[in-house]
C-alpha cells in the first residue's frame, strides 16, 4: 500500500498534539521494533525488557522523527520518513490510521460523517456548553464538506 506522505505527516502532527511528541515517539519506536523494522538505523530502542529507559535515545528518536524526517524536504528525509511510516501507522489511534489509509474513500467519509452527526446530537441532548456544541457543529460541517467534495469527484470521474 502506497502511503501519501504529506497526509501521514499531517496526521502525525494532529495525533502527536493529542498524545504529546514524546509519547508518540515512544509508541512509534515500540511499533518500529514490534514490526521488526531495521531502517532507518538511527532509530534506537527506548525501553528494554528489564524496564530501563534510554532517555538519550528517546530524545534522539524524537529529534529525528519530528524535527528532521517529518519535514520531508530532502530525498533522504522522505526515504527515512517513508521507512518508518508502517511504525507510525501502527502506533496511531485507529481512527487516525483509517483517515490516512482510507483517505477520501466514500466509505470512510460516510462513517466520519455519521460519527460527527452523532457527536452534534449528543452534545445537544447532553446540554453541552455552547463552545463545545459549536465545535461539534464545525466538525460536522467539515465532514459534510469533505463528503460532498469526494462524492462530486467520484461522480465527475464516472461522467467522463
Amino acid at each position: 500500500m502506497k502511503i501519501n506522505l504529506p497526509l501521514l505527516c499531517s496526521a502525525l502532527n494532529e495525533w502527536s498534539r493529542g498524545v504529546t511528541q514524546f509519547t508518540a515517539t515512544q509508541r512509534i519506536t515500540q511499533a518500529f521494533y514490534d514490526l521488526g523494522l531495521t531502517l532507518p538505523a538511527e532509530l534506537h530502542r527506548i525501553e528494554y525488557p528489564d524496564g530501563t529507559v534510554d532517555h538519550e535515545a528517546w530524545r534522539n528518536n524524537n529529534q529525528n522523527i519530528f524535527h528532521r524526517w517529518r519535514k520531508c524536504r530532502t530525498t533522504v528525509q522522505r526515504e527515512k520518513f517513508s521507512a518508518i511510516s508502517p511504525a507510525i501507522l501502527h502506533a496511531m489511534d485507529p481512527e487516525i490510521r483509517a483517515m490516512v489509509t482510507a483517505g477520501n474513500s466514500i466509505e470512510f467519509l460516510t462513517s466520519r460523517l455519521l460519527k460527527e452527526h452523532t457527536d452534534v446530537v449528543n452534545a445537544a441532548l447532553l446540554n453541552a456548553p455552547l463552545p463545545d456544541f459549536e465545535k461539534e457543529c464545525d466538525e460536522l460541517d467539515k465532514a459534510l464538506k469533505d463528503f460532498r467534495n469526494a462524492y462530486r469527484t467520484k461522480q465527475q470521474r464516472h461522467d467522463h
